[in-house]
């Protein structure tokens, strides 16, 4: 079946714009021309639909990439591109497209801006371009920017940041024009629209398979259809830049997680005794009895997981005193054949560190006792670390019982003879200067490796790749200390789908002994 011929240059535009991929461009052509192609809503698109549809996506993406085989080297959206990096380094946040129109566009700046204040200073303007400017831009009629002051609404500041949007931009090689007004926005009446379409790389493939196989080692197996679509989900975001994640890409994907998942649970049908997950488990479960939240394994960073401590503590009538948790960064950690750190902390004000020790060494009394071998060098400022292990959660089988150790005055060197087959518990770690942490986190700042990340529609992905860059990066300083990424301003638990937040790293060891009261307040808050 043919398509009409509005429709297909609808799919030539947006493939032009570089903004689609396959998958998401298939959706919103069922969405807004469902019914004009004899679609009913609700319904499925018929078999000879829905491949026309994606035939015609496919060629248009083909005929792009040939097309760029003879652009020149540098487009003018390079050159828009270093343009808006100069003008991020002067204090601008400067992107686009953003939004559909002037008004998105400027909510979606302020929200940048908020988000990047959490790297201590506080952008003093924004320049940006929206969807429609882009659409006009394909057309031929050039590309307008709008630009703001954030110091003040005043005329003169808007003109002097627009001064420096036009500045930047001829020395990129652009030719803009502007009448000076900080009323009347910057055009490039020239402006030819070259966006790169960037097809997804093998290495990129290969970075999600292995963030999706960590998140279907560490989570619950859900249903076949719902493990369906989470699949969907985090590929959709890990390839929301890649033109051909579609249908066959997905299919791709959708084969190597079939085959991942039936041989992770021929494997764990080997599991015949308790694992340490089951022992990690079990001893969670006795702290929950005992009053402490104790928080496995939800939140990306330790700033995450301690809101959601504070989200528990807001919604449960019960009274808690104190938390022990650990999260994503530890997940890959221990996955990945090192410690698992354990953050912890009283809730209770008077005496907050001492009360935090006293629960540090309950938590440790409570490890072993179910076989969970641990060490813990005394500083409320560092985590406990449980020694390393094969991790093996259950998704599919039932824990076995486990034995437990003798409570009471039994001596702890029998104890832990009676487990681990040695007289003396594992060594505590050496103590680190506390003062040294929040020092660490402002120079890796300060050299610029902290990202600014949109929230993408599910925090309970994996992102291997960001994650290893970022500990890579902090590691880079000197210290001595292995990294994990964490969070600068507000973390997930509190940061709406599409906004903003600042992701950074932090030494692994770190307890936020401090740091986790005002997150465990404000989840409590906004329940």
């Amino acid at each position: 079946m043919s398509l009409p011929a509005a429709l297909v240059a609808q799919i030539r535009n947006c493939i032009a714009s570089a903004e689609w991929t396959h998958a998401r461009l298939f959706d919103e052509l069922v969405a807004d021309h469902g019914e004009a192609l004899g679609v009913r809503p609700g319904e499925r698109p018929p078999d000879a639909l829905i491949g026309t549809l994606h035939d015609a996506i496919e060629a248009e993406i083909a005929a792009q990439l040939e097309a760029m085989r003879g652009w020149p080297p540098t487009t003018d959206n390079d050159r828009l591109q270093a343009a808006f990096e100069a003008l991020e380094a002067q204090g601008l946040v400067a992107f686009g497209p953003a939004g559909f129109t002037l008004q998105e566009g400027t909510s979606l700046a302020a929200l940048r801006c908020v988000a990047l204040e959490a790297r201590g200073t506080m952008p003093r303007g924004n320049c940006f371009f929206h969807r429609q400017d882009l659409y006009r831009a394909l057309e031929g009629s050039g590309l307008s920017l709008a630009f703001a002051s954030y110091d003040s609404d005043a005329e003169a500041e808007t003109a002097a940041i627009g001064r420096v949007v036009v500045d930047a931009l001829r020395h990129a090689g652009l030719n803009p024009g502007w009448n000076g007004s900080g009323r009347t926005r910057i055009h490039l009446p020239s402006f030819v629209w070259r966006a790169r379409l960037r097809p997804a790389t093998e290495e990129q493939i290969r970075d999600f398979l292995e963030s999706w196989e960590i998140e279907r080692r560490a989570r619950p197996l859900p249903p076949p259809a719902a493990l369906l679509g989470e699949l969907a989900e985090r590929a959709g975001d890990w390839f929301a830049e890649n033109v051909d994640y579609g249908p066959r890409l997905f299919a791709r994907l959708h084969a190597h997680s079939e085959h991942f998942v039936a041989a992770e649970l021929e494997r764990e049908a080997g599991w015949t005794e308790a694992t340490t997950n089951d022992r990690l488990a079990a001893a969670f479960e006795e702290l929950r009895a005992r009053g402490v939240i104790a928080n496995a394994g939800m939140g990306t960073t330790a700033q995450d997981a301690w809101a959601y401590v504070g989200i528990e503590r807001g919604r449960s009538e019960r009274p808690h005193r104190g938390a022990v948790l650990f999260h994503d960064e530890d997940v890959i950690d221990a996955i990945e054949g090192r410690e698992l750190h354990l953050g912890f902390g009283a809730f209770e004000p008077a005496a907050r560190n001492a009360r935090s020790a006293e629960l540090a060494r309950e938590i440790l009394e409570v490890l072993a006792s179910h076989g969970v071998a641990a060490r813990w060098s005394g500083s409320v400022h560092e985590r406990i670390a449980v020694l390393p292990f094969a991790w093996r959660l259950r998704r599919a089988t039932s824990a076995p019982p486990h034995e437990r150790a003798a409570s009471g005055p039994t001596p702890r060197a029998s104890l832990w003879k009676r487990f681990f087959g040695s007289e003396e518990p594992a060594a505590a770690a050496p103590v680190v200067d506390p003062s040294v942490f929040p020092s660490l986190r402002r120079r890796f700042v300060e050299r610029g490796h902290a990202a600014l990340v949109r929230a993408p529609r599910s925090t309970a992905g994996f992102d291997l790749r960001r994650s290893r860059r970022l500990r890579s990066d902090f590691e880079a300083l000197g210290s001595g200390l292995r990294a994990q990424a964490c969070h600068l301003g507000l973390p997930w638990a509190f940061v709406p789908l599409d906004h903003y937040a600042m992701l950074a790293a932090m030494p692994a060891i770190e307890n936020l002994i401090d740091e986790a009261v005002p997150l465990v307040e404000r989840g409590a808050r906004s329940q």
